[in-house]
Formats: structure tokens, C-alpha cells, sequence
């Protein structure tokens, strides 16, 4: 547990109603998950939607009349057929009807039964059968923004230094592709098991083994067993095509008037090729033209490590090569106010029996028991320690402009409606990374090492720590919702 980068502020707040959170033996842990997760949405609320899953297979988009954990009910308004999310948001005529709807049906409630219209089911039940799914159509994209957050940076990477923190924010965002899934070497197909974007509370599949940009004696690439790590995060859906010549000059109010929706995203991802590529690259001389991502200060830039196509390359294959993006269950509109509403974040895990996961338990943890792993207000306000580094309008510009490291993708850079770009993680995830200082001792001694030696160094005997078979992760939002996944690689069967 990295007790340094939770925002502990918040935590006397329960997340929602009946949640609890407690602290043993320096862990938090997290009691009574499930329907309490989920939160109320009530007449306070405005549009929320979710996808209905149907007996037959198919899915109807509805909006979320009343979600009351408490009474363990969830009733939902059917959308008219052929509307979805991006229908009624980004048409005002369509919006005004149904809020209009909404408001006249809350106001009836409490003074006859619903209407045979409405869908009325066990909260509990809706979770627990996996009846809710992503709550709009599948994006053409999703993408990423990586290192946003202050704590991430301190506490994961071991950046710690304030200056690097602020070189950083003074750079162009840094953003990858987390679907569709990447694939960085000739030759490489998608598996036919690599789904991508699933429900909030869909099992993860994930691939047992993962290449790393490195290839062995006989020129091949080298695959490695796959280090899954958890990340929550928060995503805003884009209303509107957008290209480079719609963004460069428009101003912030402009691109947020861009964003329709905000919606929970699990930006899971296997570390290897991210930690292979990092050690390719430290030595690697400096650019001549920093570019946009770096600062121009060798010490810094080293630190937090070049950005480039080949870079991108990889992390967006690190990031997409299995069913790595969970979104839902609520998508939440927009404000029309065009700012960035503050909202908590939570993230927790479990551990599976260890005949299950086939890795020991870490010491003083036992199996089934959720533990809080990360927690942060998610915000852009000055004073906040754990601010975002980067706007919301920034990370729009820096996903579409020209000299961009996404650029390994061929074609102008292009957001569609439906789009999401997901805004980054906080501190808390697996991974941490060995300091710079202890690296370049280890460095100076094992000066015949390659990098796939440095790769089984970085994880050897970590693999516990990870993400295995039977673990969940959960993950909630203000607002958005909460999901949980249960893990699982391609070759197993799973629920």
C-alpha cells in the first residue's frame, strides 16, 4: 500500500451510501462492496445514461431515472429506437425532450407505480447478471493520457523531485491509444479473444504472455509472461468531429462545449513493454530539438523518459492488448457551464485463494478481501497538490496536433463523436519503479547487461504483486458509477 499517494480528505466521506472504509494494520480496507457501490442517482441528477443488456443479447440504451441502493432499485427510461447517448446529447432538441420527460416522470413517482414504459429492476441483480454495459456505442478510439497525475509520478515512478513535476507540466500532454489494440511489430494480428472494450462488470481477459521491443539470437521477437497492473480513470466523450484546423485557434470554452459526457474507464495494461521500452531508450542521446514533450533540461527530461512515436507505439500495445478498457456503468452529461466538475476517485483490489491465482498471497494479505490501492480527487484547481497536470483543452490539442508522437499511426490525427480520452491515473498502481540512483549503481556493475536483463531483474519475484487469475479489481467515481472485474487469461474459462 502507498499510503503517500491517497487523499485521505475525502475518505470520511463513504463513497456511497452503506460503504465503509477502515484502516488495518496500515491498510485501508474496503467493506461491503457491491450495490453500494453504485451510488443514488435521483431527481438531483440530470441526464445519466447506461446500457440495458437484454435476455435476447441485444442492449437498450435508457437513461437512469432512480438508482437507490438503499431499496435496492433501478429504473431506467428506454431511449426511442435508433437513439443512443450521442443521439440525444449532442442534438439540443432531443436533450430538452428528455429532460423534460425525466423531470415529469420523477415528479409522478412518488404518487403512482411506474409507468409500464420504464424499466424497474433489483439493483443488485443488474450487477450481479452483468445486465449493465458500456452506456454508448463502441468509440472509433480510445485514448490515454499518461503520467497526469503528481502522485502517480512520485509514488509509481519515483519521480519526486518538484522540479521534474513542473518541467513535466510545462510540456505538450502525453497521450496513447488504448483501443483499437496496437501492434508495433510486422506480423502481428489481432487474437481472435481480444475483445477490448467491455462492461463495467465483464471479466478481463489478458493475454498470458506479452512481446517486449527486444528479439532473441535468431532475430525473433521476445515474448515475456504478462505483468497486469489496474489503473482508474476518468473519461470524457467527445460530441463533435474534431481535426488540428478545429482546435488550434478555438478557445477553452470551445473544447469543452466539444465534451458531452464524462464516464468511469479501467485503463488496465500490461507493464512489460512500457518498463522494456524505458530501458531501451535511457541511453539514448538527447534530442538536438527537444520537441514539444520534453523541457530542454537533460537531468529532467532523462528522468521522466523521451516521448517519441516508437514510444507511444509501444505503450499503446502495452495498454491495448486485451480487454483492457472497462467503461461505465454511467455516462454522466456534461455541464454547461464548460469547466471540469471536481470528482472523487476510488480504486481497489483483491486477491484471489492461491490455488486459484497460482501465486502466494503477498505477506500480511488474505484472499478476498478488498484493499484500497488508490483514492484522489480528480481536479485542475490551483492549490490542490494532486492537481492534474495538464487541462482538459490541452490534452484535446496536444491528441490532435500534427508533430505528434500518435503520428505512428498513419493519416491526419481525427476525433469522432463517441470518442473518449481517458485522463490518467493517480498514484497507487502496482508498479514501482527502481529509483534513477539505484539503477545507474547497478548499471555501472552490470555493464554487459541487455535489456531483457534488465526486464527480469525490474520484475523477477513481482509477479505476486500483480494482477493473477480469480483477483478483482474495483473501481468507483463520483457520480460515475462503480465497476468490478474479475481477471482472467485468453486460455482459461471465465464468467
Amino acid at each position: 500500500m502507498k499510503k503517500d499517494a491517497q487523499d485521505y480528505g475525502f475518505l470520511n466521506q463513504t463513497p456511497s451510501q452503506g460503504a465503509y472504509l477502515t484502516d488495518d494494520a496500515g491498510d485501508a480496507k474496503i467493506i461491503q462492496p457491491g450495490k453500494h457501490w453504485m451510488g443514488r442517482v435521483d431527481a438531483d441528477a440530470g441526464l445519466t445514461f447506461v446500457s440495458w443488456r437484454l435476455t435476447n443479447g441485444a442492449h437498450q440504451f435508457c437513461i437512469v431515472v432512480l438508482c437507490d441502493p438503499v431499496e435496492d432499485r433501478l429504473l431506467l427510461l428506454p431511449l426511442d429506437d435508433g437513439e443512443s447517448p450521442l443521439v440525444v446529447l449532442t442534438d439540443p432538441a432531443r436533450r430538452h425532450d428528455y429532460e423534460r420527460q425525466l423531470k415529469t416522470i420523477r415528479q409522478e413517482l412518488a404518487a403512482r407505480p411506474s409507468s409500464g414504459r420504464l424499466i424497474s429492476a433489483s439493483l443488485i441483480e443488474a450487477v450481479d447478471d452483468k445486465r449493465l454495459g458500456p452506456p454508448l456505442p463502441p468509440p472509433q478510439q480510445v485514448l490515454a493520457v499518461a503520467a497526469n497525475f503528481p502522485s502517480h509520478l512520485k509514488q509509481d515512478l519515483l519521480l519526486e523531485d518538484p522540479d521534474v513535476i513542473e518541467g513535466l507540466r510545462g510540456t505538450r500532454p502525453r497521450v496513447f491509444v488504448k483501443y483499437p489494440p496496437v501492434f508495433p511489430l510486422p506480423g502481428m494480428t489481432p487474437a481472435e479473444e481480444v475483445v477490448g472494450i467491455i462492461g463495467p462488470f465483464d471479466t478481463i481477459f489478458y493475454p498470458p504472455k506479452i512481446h517486449v521491443p527486444v528479439t532473441d539470437d535468431a532475430g525473433q521477437p521476445v515474448r515475456v509472461d504478462t505483468h497486469v497492473d489496474y489503473e482508474a480513470e476518468i473519461g470524457m466523450v467527445i460530441g463533435r468531429r474534431l481535426t488540428w484546423e478545429d482546435v488550434q485557434t478555438a478557445s477553452d470554452r470551445d473544447l469543452f462545449e466539444a465534451i458531452i459526457g464524462y464516464l468511469l474507464v479501467s485503463d488496465t495494461k500490461a507493464r512489460n513493454p512500457q518498463v522494456v521500452q524505458n530501458i531501451i531508450s535511457r541511453d539514448d542521446p538527447l534530442p538536438a530539438d527537444p520537441g514539444p514533450y520534453l523541457t530542454g533540461d537533460e537531468r529532467i527530461d532523462r528522468q521522466i523518459g523521451f516521448w517519441d512515436k516508437e514510444t507511444c507505439k509501444w505503450w499503446s500495445y502495452a495498454a491495448g492488448w486485451g480487454d483492457y478498457a472497462g467503461l461505465g456503468p454511467f455516462l454522466v452529461a456534461a455541464p454547461s457551464s464548460g469547466s471540469w466538475p471536481d470528482r472523487m476517485m476510488l480504486a481497489g483490489r483483491s486477491y484471489a485463494p492461491e490455488a486459484v491465482r497460482g501465486q502466494p498471497i503477498p505477506s500480511g494479505h488474505t484472499a478476498d478481501t478488498i484493499y484500497l490501492r488508490q483514492s484522489v480527487i480528480v481536479s485542475t484547481r490551483d492549490g490542490y497538490d494532486d492537481r492534474m497536470l495538464w487541462t482538459i483543452p490541452q490534452i484535446i490539442r496536444s491528441t490532435l496536433a500534427p508533430d505528434n508522437a500518435l503520428d505512428f499511426q498513419p493519416g491526419p490525427r481525427t476525433l469522432y463523436p463517441g470518442d473518449i480520452i481517458s485522463l490518467g491515473t493517480p498514484g497507487g498502481t502496482v508498479i514501482t519503479v527502481k529509483s534513477k540512483a539505484v539503477v545507474d549503481f547497478a548499471d555501472a556493475l552490470l555493464f554487459w547487461w541487455e535489456p531483457l536483463d534488465w526486464h527480469d531483474a525490474f520484475f523477477g519475484g513481482s509477479q505476486a504483486m500483480y494482477l493473477n487469475p480469480g483477483d478483482h479489481v474495483y473501481f468507483w467515481a463520483q457520480d460515475l458509477g462503480y465497476q468490478r472485474h474479475r481477471m482472467a487469461p485468453f486460455d482459461t474459462e471465465g464468467p
